[in-house]
């Protein structure tokens, strides 16, 4: 009698030490197929050959619901991906990130096919390793009407080894441009790394003054408040501006994850000085989180903050886990009366492969244009 094949994806997490570890998705109603899909360079693995057994004409086809298959105890795996890992962490050519596989595993409870998802292009030594330790993983199978069935899994592997284009967005990437009137954002402001060069900026006495970012972490006399970031010690930086004589007329502290992001200055509220727009990864995550914002002013010694953080980009929940993506455009039209609301132009982005669990979310963030206005000193959604 020939043993169907049912698709039954799971829900697991085993975490491996050091915070390493693999999630699948929970059980789903989705065909599969036995083809072996084709893994990575230096990964793939062949699925064996089926044998077709005869079929009673009288037998009913099955349709019990699989039950969840279970991981067989195996830390060995776990311990091998950490160890490789760490040797491609020590080239300084990655970052923490997430990564997605998937699996096809047959009915003896064998991996005979593993398929990197995420990031797309990855680093091939990534990807050797990250189908080498899934393939040597074994299970108690899933079974419908009392046989053994084949079944497809999804695994989230936290804390994957990834390069920063495929991690996060790069740092000299667009976030603010010039739109005047109804038209669409054309011209991008001025961004500035300030870690990397000089940040022009314009006080309210019509000075100009310098900007630069130091990382240094805080030391138990600091103010490093507000402590709005899911960051590490070495995230910590210090924003320190002076003016054309070399004395410092501002500082300020700032939590910026992994050391990504930008100031914006550009000319908001009243008087002839620019603000602040900085834009930031505000916690260390896997999946990444997306990008906030914040405003700052320039006045005086400490400088006062307009916006806290306003979230601009982020995730979306699919199959594969996280693999939707939405990020934020901000304009700002230079002719309008001061203070000069910022507009945010959302767009989605879906890789061909990713499946959003809820469709509307997606939609509702295509139509949503949201404004921040400046009213009683603060920026915000009105």
């Amino acid at each position: 009698m020939k043993r169907p094949s049912v698709a039954a994806v799971f829900f697991a997490v085993a975490l491996a030490s050091c915070g390493i570890g693999e999630e699948a998705t929970a059980p789903q109603e989705r065909a599969t197929h036995d083809q072996p899909s084709q893994g990575p360079a230096g990964g793939s693995l062949a699925a064996p050959r089926r044998v077709d057994r005869p079929r009673d004409e009288a037998e009913q086809p099955c349709s019990e619901k699989p039950s969840v298959p279970e991981p067989l105890p195996d830390g060995e795996a776990g311990q091998a991906r950490l160890s490789e890992f760490r040797k491609l962490f020590e080239t300084g050519q990655f970052n923490l990130g997430y990564c997605v596989a998937q699996a096809q595993v047959n009915e003896a409870g064998i991996v005979h096919s593993v398929r990197l998802l995420r990031p797309q292009n990855a680093d091939e030594r990534v990807a050797a390793v990250v189908v080498r330790t899934i393939a040597a993983r074994r299970y108690k199978p899933a079974r419908a009407c009392g046989h053994p069935v084949s079944f497809s899994m999804t695994v989230g592997i936290n804390h994957c080894p990834v390069v920063s284009e495929e991690h996060r967005t790069s740092t000299t990437d667009r976030w603010v441009f010039v739109n005047r009137g109804s038209d669409p954002p054309s011209r991008a402001l001025l961004h500035y790394n300030p870690l990397t060069q000089d940040v022009q900026i314009r006080l309210d006495d019509g000075h100009i003054a310098t900007l630069r970012a130091e990382q240094r972490a805080c030391d138990p006399a600091d103010n490093c408040e507000p402590s709005d970031c899911g960051c590490l010690r070495d995230d910590s930086y210090w924003l320190t501006v002076k003016d054309t004589q070399g004395r410092v007329v501002g500082r300020v502290h700032l939590w910026a994850a992994y050391g990504d992001f930008q100031i914006i200055p550009t000319d908001l509220v009243d008087g002839p000085g620019d603000e602040l727009l900085i834009l930031r990864i505000g916690a260390r995550s896997s999946p990444p989180s997306g990008h906030d914002l914040k405003v700052l002013k320039l006045a005086g010694a400490t400088p006062v903050e307009l916006l806290s953080s306003h979230r601009i980009a982020g995730t979306l929940a699919g199959t594969p886990m996280a693999c939707g993506r939405w990020r934020s455009r901000l304009s700002v039209n230079p002719e309008e009366t001061k203070p000069r609301s910022i507009r945010i132009h959302q767009e989605v982005l879906i890789p061909r492969d990713c499946v959003i669990d809820n469709a509307s979310d997606a939609e509702a963030i295509r139509k949503q244009q949201p404004v921040l206005t400046y009213s009683d000193g603060r920026y915000a959604l009105r």
